[in-house]
């Protein structure tokens, strides 16, 4: 290929784990040479070999392109698992999405992407296009993925004391290097840098690359794995003073950005979470509709109840199917009562519902405080990001259930 990035690049930029790579590079030739051919099609040969100078010779078919690679051409081999390595843990949408950016229509108009279940030859080929075009492009769909697994996130009020800050001014200040500045000076006890802003229409996001939990450990030198990041995305709304993060731990996500903003604005201020709780009133109606089982309704197929009203009984209830268990559900709640009150809701714990062919666990975090309410919410980093706005919408609008992103909380001082 006219580019070979070294290891390094592959390693620290994109998080590549090079022990995969080395499971690969060590199969016997007659196996490697098998799984190798299985991953590509003549258009992916063709650009290969157009990238190594080859394209006067002609290939019966993917597996003498394959055992010409593998014999011949080592370093070129190399790339090329990394290449494939980098694709498997990206979401395909991500990289349709940075293609659309960067490629040429006419080359994706002869593709004919099915966009919600595209080829993975296809992606593939995406990839390599890309990555011919200009290695560094790799980086944006790397950040592209982590944004689409963030898509949600939590929104908060930013409250100033004794300063008024516009939002529009604030998010003027937010730029790259007064980013970098603000950030040397917080009291973060591991490294954290910015490795982009992106100015959009509306908001401003930061992409924020930190190590906030004990587990993340970075291993730079290391040939044989890569690390796990932690990511704090930040949505800054243009016009209030409004701020969305989606983050492993949201409790230090939430900390550092609001170190942040005080750094940056110079002005005393403090993160308030939205109010998006649900009354258990609307929790036990939404539940109490799942339990009909009408015709093209939402599914329920599991619960977990702790502490189910039952005489002598004082434990944890799970019941739980691969396809609706409104109606045996339905026959217990009304033997027990489960859900005949609204003080009962609290010892809800989840629920696993289906719409639309897809799953979604729904968790209550009961609040103590009168009227009884809880945030209901869910794990959005396994929903596609165009999905996972669509469903809160609908929830909402259904049921009046508020959806808010699943919270958690790590201390520092644990391995978890």
């Amino acid at each position: 290929m006219r580019i070979m990035p070294k290891e390094e690049y592959w390693l620290n930029k994109l998080n590549i784990h090079l022990d995969q790579i080395e499971k690969q590079l060590s199969l016997e030739k007659e196996q490697a040479i098998e799984k190798l051919a299985t991953k590509l099609d003549k258009r992916i040969c063709g650009l290969l070999a157009e990238e190594m100078g080859l394209t006067n010779n002609v290939f019966e078919d993917q597996v003498d392109f394959a055992k010409m690679l593998i014999e011949n051409y080592p370093k070129e081999f190399r790339q090329f698992i990394y290449l494939t390595e980098f694709v498997g843990y990206k979401r395909k949408e991500a990289i349709i999405s940075i293609a659309e950016e960067k490629l040429h229509p006419d080359l994706l108009k002869t593709l004919d992407l099915d966009y919600r279940k595209p080829n993975p030859k296809d992606v593939l080929w995406l990839i390599c296009e890309l990555f011919c075009q200009d290695p560094e492009i790799l980086f944006d769909v790397y950040l592209k993925d982590i944004e689409k697994k963030h898509a949600t996130g939590t929104w908060f009020q930013t409250l100033f004391d004794g300063k008024s800050v516009n939002p529009k001014a604030l998010t003027k200040m937010l730029e790259p290097q007064s980013i970098k500045n603000a950030l040397a000076k917080l009291d973060v006890p591991n490294a954290i840098s910015c490795p982009k802003v992106v100015d959009g229409d509306h908001e401003k996001v930061l992409f924020l690359n930190a190590e906030i939990t004990a587990k993340i450990l970075k291993l730079r030198d290391s040939r044989n794995q890569g690390y796990t990041d932690d990511w704090i995305i930040v949505r800054f709304d243009k016009q209030k003073n409004r701020v969305r993060i989606a983050t492993k731990s949201l409790d230090k996500g939430a900390d550092i950005v609001c170190g942040l903003i005080k750094t940056v604005s110079q002005a005393e201020c403090s993160l308030r979470e939205e109010d998006e709780k649900t009354p258990a009133r609307t929790i036990k109606k939404f539940t109490k509709t799942l339990l009909k089982d009408k015709k093209h309704a939402d599914a329920m197929l599991e619960i977990e109840l702790d502490n189910a009203p039952i005489e002598g009984v004082g434990t944890r209830i799970r019941v739980k199917n691969d396809f609706s268990i409104g109606k045996p559900l339905l026959a217990l709640s009304e033997r027990y009562g489960w859900f005949e009150k609204v003080d009962y809701m609290n010892r809800l714990l989840y629920i696993k519902v289906r719409h639309n062919e897809k799953d979604f666990k729904l968790q209550f975090e009961w609040i103590d405080e009168s009227p009884l309410a809880s945030f209901v919410r869910w794990d959005d980093s396994h929903v596609d990001s165009d999905l996972q706005e669509e469903f809160k919408q609908y929830m909402r609008e259904k049921y009046e259930i508020n959806i808010c992103c699943k919270r958690r909380r790590f201390n520092s001082s644990s391995a978890d």
